[in-house]
C-alpha cells in the first residue's frame, strides 16, 4: 500500500501529464480526474459539467444534477455540496 505522500506525488504527477497531454490548464485537468473517481464510485452521473463561477466568498467549479435521483451536486474548491 502506498503512503500519503506517494500517493500524493503519483496524483500530482497524472495531473501534470493529463494536462500537458490534453493542453489543459492544471486546474482542469484536476476537477476531470477527480469527477471521473466521483464517477466511478457512483457519486456523480457521467453528465457533470465544469462551469466556474467566482464572486466574493463563493466558488464554484461545476455542478452535476442526477435527474433520477433529483440530486444536485455543486463542485467547489474544497468540498461537494449535494441538494
Amino acid at each position: 500500500m502506498a503512503s500519503i505522500e506517494e500517493f500524493h506525488q503519483d496524483f500530482l504527477q497524472s495531473i501534470l501529464s493529463d494536462a500537458e497531454s490534453r493542453g489543459l490548464l492544471k486546474a482542469q485537468s484536476f476537477f476531470e480526474i477527480v469527477c471521473e473517481d466521483l464517477v466511478s464510485v457512483g457519486d456523480l452521473t457521467n453528465n457533470y459539467t465544469p462551469a466556474e463561477y467566482i464572486k466574493r466568498g463563493i466558488e464554484a467549479y461545476g455542478y452535476d444534477y442526477d435527474e433520477e435521483r433529483k440530486i444536485l451536486t455543486i463542485l467547489e474548491n474544497s468540498l461537494i455540496l449535494t441538494t
